[in-house]
């Protein structure tokens, strides 16, 4: 099992509802609402074909793994803020940075890489939760200019 999912959401989007009309032509408020989703829709789908965060938002990622090494998908990577595994009694347990874990979240290509080895079931596998920040700022500005283009598109 692995997936990624959005735990806290970005608080804006990489176009604005301006931008979006000036793009598509539009010069009433009437569709306002629609736009604004539609600019969300059109951020969703291009971050899961990218493979990136845009916006900055906090993302869990669960995986079942006999790796110590555990690649993070959705960069651009700022911060990991936890990592847990499950136990043995099937209950979650934090585990303590540098002690039990050091996390790279340097650029493109973030790692978190076990230093202790966490319970694995009856597969061999553990069941690891790391929570991290991801994405190229908080504000639309920080997102480059192509992948604003995308989202217009």
């Amino acid at each position: 099992m692995r997936s990624v999912y959005v735990s806290t959401a970005p608080t804006v989007e990489p176009v604005t509802v301006e931008e979006a009309k000036v793009f598509c032509r539009i010069d009433t408020t009437d569709d306002d609402v629609l736009i604004t989703s539609l600019i969300k829709a059109a951020r969703e789908a291009s971050e899961h074909y990218t493979g990136r965060a845009y916006i900055t938002q906090t993302l869990k990622y669960v995986l079942d793994t006999d790796s110590r090494f555990l690649p993070l998908p959705k960069p651009p990577f700022s911060a990991v803020s936890t990592v847990k595994y499950l136990n043995s009694t099937k209950t979650w347990t934090t585990m303590v940075l540098n002690t039990d874990y050091y996390a790279d979240t340097r650029g493109q290509s973030g790692v978190v890489t076990l230093l202790t080895s966490p319970t694995v079931d009856e597969r061999g596998l553990a069941t690891v939760e790391i929570t991290y920040t991801a994405g190229y700022g908080a504000a639309a500005t920080a997102v480059p200019y192509a992948l604003k283009q995308a989202v217009l598109m």
